[in-house]
């Protein structure tokens, strides 16, 4: 792994973090890439789907789902 994939899986990960946080729950899903350091929305949501199978808003929404349904986020391979 390169230093720029080591570094970009980083990010990604500090923003699934973000997406999982309930304290955050509300911040939209662009906040939180420009946060750390995604400035383009679409590449994030690419970059976000190779890694996680889901664009970010979906990966949000089935987590909290599953919270719902008293399933640990993350749940169903995520």
């Amino acid at each position: 792994m390169s230093v720029v994939d080591h570094i970009r899986s980083r990010r990604l990960e500090r923003c699934r973090r973000d997406l999982l946080d309930p304290t955050q729950r509300t911040r939209p899903v662009s906040a939180i890439a420009q946060h750390w350091g995604f400035r383009d929305e679409s590449h994030f949501n690419r970059r976000f789907r190779e890694r996680y199978g889901v664009p970010p808003g979906t990966y949000r929404e089935q987590a909290w789902r599953a919270v719902a349904n008293d399933q640990a986020p993350g749940a169903n391979g995520q």
